[in-house]
């Protein structure tokens, strides 16, 4: 199956920053959830599993963590990361998380990809002022799902994501992309898409949902695709103000559910 050509951008652009990484990043605990704290630079780490419930955290091109090349923290439940300030990248693969995911981005043009990963609990991922890069790809989240991009223009991409309760994606007033892949929601709950004002672009390709879809782009010219879906419980696609294009390809819904194009 293809990987989203939205997916291989975060990837590149999560190579490119890392070459510029620097500063040192601390790590610490609360219990058994593992607390990860930037600083003001340009930070650059990867979290993996170490095996056991333990998550090993290693600075990348020139980042330090606790001052030296990585950290290992054993029987990790929860996950909370905020890089700070600065362009950061945070890589986290192939972790299981018992409990919750949080991420938060600080000020500057950050790149976050997780892949290959299971949360048992909630996943959140914040953003602030910049430019930020978001990939999930390979990943199941049993609990709800929570993306709010930068003020600035945010790439939210997921190619091969599993969802288990509510999705709510939210981005700013800058040009956004936001693009759902490969996403099986036959346990979720509702869905709702908000692109916020600004020419968005918002792709659902290949993907099933047992639950109602909300997708509100905003104003602006906005461009929407949509390929391959299935709406169990009907879809309300609004593309607000603006000279807004739809380009559909095959959706299905059941008799009695509605899938409404408004705006397009």
């Amino acid at each position: 199956m293809r990987r989203s050509s939205r997916l291989a951008a975060v990837l590149v652009l999560l190579a490119a920053a890392a070459a510029d990484a620097a500063g040192n990043v601390t790590v610490s605990r609360m219990g058994r959830r593992l607390l990860v704290q930037g600083d003001g630079a340009d930070n650059g780490l990867m979290l993996e599993s170490a095996g056991g419930g333990a998550v090993v955290v290693t600075g990348t091109d020139g980042t330090t963590v606790n001052g030296g090349a990585a950290v290992t923290a054993e029987r990790v439940r929860g996950i909370r990361i905020d890089t700070g300030d600065g362009a950061d990248t945070v890589g986290i693969h192939d972790v299981t998380v018992r409990g919750t995911l949080r991420v938060f981005l600080g000020d500057g043009n950050d790149a976050v990809l997780l892949e290959d990963a299971f949360v048992a609990g909630a996943l959140f991922i914040r953003g602030r002022q910049g430019r930020d890069d978001i990939g999930i790809t390979r990943t199941t989240v049993n609990s709800d799902v929570s993306i709010r991009g930068s003020t600035g223009a945010s790439n939210v991409t997921f190619d091969g994501v599993t969802l288990g309760r509510r999705l709510r994606i939210t981005t700013g007033p800058g040009r956004d992309r936001v693009s759902l892949f490969d996403i099986d929601a036959h346990r979720a709950d509702r869905v709702r898409l908000l692109t916020g004002d600004g020419p968005d672009e918002l792709r659902i390709e290949l993907a099933s949902f047992d639950d109602r879809v909300d997708a509100h782009l905003g104003d602006g010219d906005d461009f929407l695709i949509v390929s391959d879906v299935f709406f169990d419980d009907g879809a309300h696609l609004d593309g607000d103000h603006g000279h807004d294009d739809a380009l559909v390809g095959l959706v299905f819904a059941p008799a009695g559910e509605d899938v409404d194009f408004d705006g397009f």
